[in-house]
C-alpha cells in the first residue's frame, strides 16, 4: 500500500502543478491532503452496481464522481499512508 499512496502523492503533486499552478514549479502552499483531494474529485471512477438479469457477474461498472467530503476523506487517508500511518 505504501507504493501505491506514494504513487498518488506524486500524480497530485503533478495535477497541481498542471492544472492549479497553471504547470509552473508548484509552491506547495496548498495541503497534500488538499491536492489529492482536488485530483481525486477531477478524476471519473468506476463504481460497481447491481446489473440486471442475464449478466454473467451480477454487476456492472458505471462512471461516477466523488463528493468533495468523499475526496477529502480518500486524500487525506493516502498522505497518511505515504507517511508511513496505517490508520483512519
Amino acid at each position: 500500500m505504501l507504493l501505491a499512496s506514494n504513487c498518488c502523492i506524486a500524480l497530485a503533486k503533478a495535477h497541481a502543478a498542471a492544472i492549479l499552478a497553471n504547470g509552473d514549479v508548484y509552491s506547495g502552499n496548498v495541503p497534500l491532503a488538499r491536492q489529492c483531494s482536488v485530483m481525486l474529485m477531477e478524476t471519473p471512477h468506476f463504481v460497481a452496481v447491481k446489473a440486471e438479469e442475464g449478466t454473467e457477474s451480477g454487476y456492472m461498472f458505471k462512471v461516477s464522481n466523488l463528493a468533495l467530503k468523499e475526496a477529502e476523506d480518500i486524500g487525506r487517508m493516502i498522505v497518511s499512508l505515504s507517511q508511513g500511518e496505517m490508520g483512519s
